[in-house]
């Protein structure tokens, strides 16, 4: 279905319209906070099974920022918008072993793998695979609590009436197996390359004829990941202009000491710096050293805070490392404390001026490509097997998904995917692009399963 198209917009004016087939509604029936009750729940994903003989959906909600206090994440729910009802949920699918009340808020946590996707394994693979459905998240925020890359557990759908239901990760990599790249706040993912910090949720489906589980992914730069304000000037990143976006503390009274490695920040709270978090850098503007490289981008006067002392005194200072110091006895110094500005034109969008951060942090690694990452069911038996660990797989092949739409166009384009869905029957993979237009226009992409 597609959101509001903005007629001036040709490429989406020229497109049908579809028509509103339910009205819309809360299939979760009033229930979704039932998983984080004190936090902000997100649809992770949604999709049709049949549950005990009758067509059901599979509904999973997730924590948008942290684990699920519960560690439950899936509902069954019918499959209506306007006499919604949950027929059980929710509950949890754990592929881990180890019990929410005792991960910790990390890798073991079960609901940061799971609370995503959804498709059925074709009857063929049931049996080696050890389950009917496959479920899979990745991305999150905290990222310690998912998967770095493309994830499926497998469970059964009749393991619902008796929750929480054990399951088994077949795709999945932890934090301490980042095959196939890092989250990392600056430079390279490493592994290769098919992961990197700024990503959309990954979502799969799963052809019945093929053995081919299929994500859809939209990736960054590998190389250039970063950590910070989004920025759409300064494209050369030599030197960067504006250095900083989300700031702690800014003031015109910063001095260095002899060494250029303590700055004096007379009389603020130091101590309150996230030293190695997003906030913890230190811009004098009028400075054009230390030259900084961050996000692959060369900074002019930006710090890297190390430690703080005397904090709330006239005397209270900041520390850098002697390889980034600052010219020596300064004095009056404009400064900010505050995230770096990461080159990001999509992240940042056309509203404000390019040279001015958003705000906020977030990570970024533009340019970003959608792909469609294919795996062999065969490896996915192996791992179910116990012959392969889930971080030994790597898709078979990956493939470029072109979007029909770039809006605003150039370099502010924005390239979105939003939901992925199958119809067996009728042979094809709907794919939606969003924010693709001026009233945050929806495109739904249709593509036809060739016979195997």
């Amino acid at each position: 279905m597609n959101g509001l198209i903005d007629p001036t917009d040709a490429a989406l004016s020229q497109m049908p319209t579809a028509k509103l087939v339910q009205p819309f509604g809360d299939v979760f029936a009033g229930r979704s906070n039932e998983v984080s009750p004190a936090s902000t729940n997100w649809i992770g994903g949604l999709a049709v099974a049949m549950y005990q003989g009758v067509p059901r959906l599979i509904g999973t909600i997730y924590n948008s920022f942290g684990v699920a206090s519960t560690g439950k994440s899936h509902f069954i729910l019918t499959k209506s918008t306007t006499a919604p009802a949950v027929i059980t949920g929710p509950f949890e699918v754990n592929g881990t072993g180890v019990s929410p009340t005792a991960c910790g808020g990390g890798r073991d946590c079960p609901d940061g793998w799971v609370a995503g996707s959804t498709t059925a394994i074709p009857a063929a693979y049931q049996t080696a695979l050890g389950g009917d459905v496959l479920s899979g998240a990745c991305c999150m925020s905290l990222i310690g609590r998912t998967s770095l890359g493309p994830t499926a557990t497998r469970w059964r759908l009749a393991d619902a009436a008796i929750a929480p239901v054990i399951a088994r990760r077949l795709v999945a990599y932890p934090s301490n197996h980042p095959t196939l790249g890092q989250w990392i706040t600056n430079g390279e993912s490493g592994g290769t390359g098919q992961f990197t910090s700024q990503n959309d949720f990954s979502r799969f489906v799963w052809p019945q004829e093929y053995r081919s589980l299929l994500f859809f992914y939209r990736l960054g730069n590998p190389h250039l990941n970063c950590y910070g304000s989004p920025v759409a000037g300064d494209a050369d990143g030599d030197p960067v202009m504006n250095a900083t976006g989300e700031q702690q503390f800014q003031g015109v009274d910063a001095s260095t000491d002899a060494t250029g490695t303590v700055i004096t920040l007379p009389n603020v709270n130091v101590a309150s710096i996230g030293i190695g978090g997003p906030l913890g850098y230190l811009w004098l503007s009028s400075q054009s050293s230390p030259a900084f490289r961050y996000g692959g981008r060369n900074y002019q006067g930006l710090a890297r805070l190390v430690s703080t002392a005397n904090s709330g005194t006239p005397t209270a200072s900041v520390t850098v490392a002697a390889a980034n110091a600052f010219p020596p006895n300064l004095t009056a110094q404009p400064y900010r404390v505050a995230a770096p500005a990461c080159y990001d034109p999509a992240e940042h969008g056309n509203a404000s001026p390019d040279n001015l951060p958003k705000g906020g942090h977030t990570p970024t690694a533009y340019p970003y490509t959608v792909l469609v990452y294919g795996y062999d069911a065969n490896d996915l038996a192996a791992v179910n097997a116990g012959t392969k660990q889930p971080w030994d797989l790597l898709p078979y092949a990956t493939w470029p998904l072109p979007l029909p739409v770039n809006y605003p166009g150039g370099k502010y384009a924005t390239n979105r995917i939003g939901a992925v869905a199958i119809d067996q029957a009728g042979r094809k993979i709907y794919v939606t692009q969003v924010f693709a237009g001026a009233n945050g226009a929806t495109i739904v992409l249709v593509y036809q399963i060739a016979p195997s």
